[in-house]
């Protein structure tokens, strides 16, 4: 992205679209792809959120992206939605509707106090419902983080998820593919497996043990630092008494991708139906999977589970760790 001095659009500017005149406002927010700006009408009093993207081939990707989703609701499935896309003095301009802010600036607003499972419980209801959306048309969303799932307001517990950039059809998701950040990275995606929709499962358990731990589980360093930092969240889930919600992240975090709950069984969970809570309090009951346990050896397991154990050289097991 050019200097910020010399970024083509600034405060006061109109933007022609294709259906009307959007007059920039206040800038929200920035990354590699552009700046944010909030907007308004001209002749509507309503705000809206305008993607302004320097790199034109990364605009159109993510409105082509925004294509494969268009047939889905985006109230009934909280998915972000986009009211128009066009070019104007060679940028994209993408104009989304306006929301509040993320989980992580809500975390870091709230000086990172864990977040209460009951107030946890309605996001998990929501993000499952999207990517069991997402999953009826074969879809990836890859890019599931904190900073990509906001509130739709500063009062409402109603989210949606947003940036849908790195979207992809699951037919065309490519073994080896580096796709996820680091530390929402799926275990088949570091080991080179193939992959399909489930690596948004996993990093959505990460998202999950994050709000829950207060803080980022581990470092954002290696891919194996990923594996350290998986260590410290079961040692701290295993010893939380809400039995349910630690079945859920299990499954969520499950290490076999065939065996990891999809969507639609994570909407018909108990944590999230709460027939548990009917009769007697329910025990955690889960096995400590890493309790007692070297890390070279968890990571040996973990590799023969997946079954490529012989094809990984040991001496670099043992040079990361």
């Amino acid at each position: 992205m050019n200097k910020q001095t010399s970024f083509p659009v600034k405060t006061g500017h109109y933007l022609v679209g294709n259906e009307g005149i959007y007059k920039v406002g206040e800038f929200l927010g920035e990354g590699g792809f552009g700046k944010v700006a909030k907007c308004t009408k001209l002749g509507c009093q309503e705000f809206f959120a305008i993607k302004i993207v320097e790199h034109v081939e990364s605009g159109k990707k993510e409105f082509e992206a925004l294509e494969i989703i268009k047939d889905l609701d985006p109230v009934k499935n909280n998915l972000v939605k986009l009211y128009e896309c066009f070019l104007f003095e060679n940028v994209i301009c993408l104009v989304y509707e306006i929301l509040g802010e993320s989980l992580l600036d809500r975390m870091c607003r709230q000086d990172f106090v864990p977040t209460h499972l009951c107030k946890l419980r309605p996001i998990a209801q929501q993000m499952f419902q999207a990517l069991s959306a997402l999953k009826s048309i074969s879809v990836a969303h890859t890019d599931i983080k904190l900073d990509n799932i906001m509130y739709v307001d500063e009062e409402s517990s109603k989210i949606k998820l947003i940036d849908f950039g790195l979207a992809i059809k699951t037919k065309e998701m490519l073994t080896g593919s580096n796709i996820q950040v680091i530390p929402f990275r799926a275990p088949e995606v570091i080991l080179g497996l193939p992959m399909d929709e489930s690596v948004d499962m996993w990093a959505l358990g990460i998202v999950f043990a994050t709000m829950c731990r207060g803080d980022f589980p581990f470092p954002c360093g290696t891919e194996y630092e990923t594996i350290r930092g998986l260590v410290q969240i079961f040692e701290h889930f295993f010893t939380l008494d809400e039995g349910t919600f630690n079945d859920l992240l299990k499954r969520m975090l499950e290490v076999d991708p065939m065996n990891r709950i999809t969507p639609s069984q994570a909407l018909e969970h108990d944590f999230i139906t709460m027939r548990s809570r009917e009769g007697n309090r329910e025990q955690p009951g889960v096995e400590p999977w890493f309790h007692g346990r070297k890390l070279n050896i968890l990571i040996v397991k973990w590799l023969k589970k997946l079954k490529i154990a012989k094809g990984v050289k040991r001496q670099k097991i043992k040079k990361e760790i």
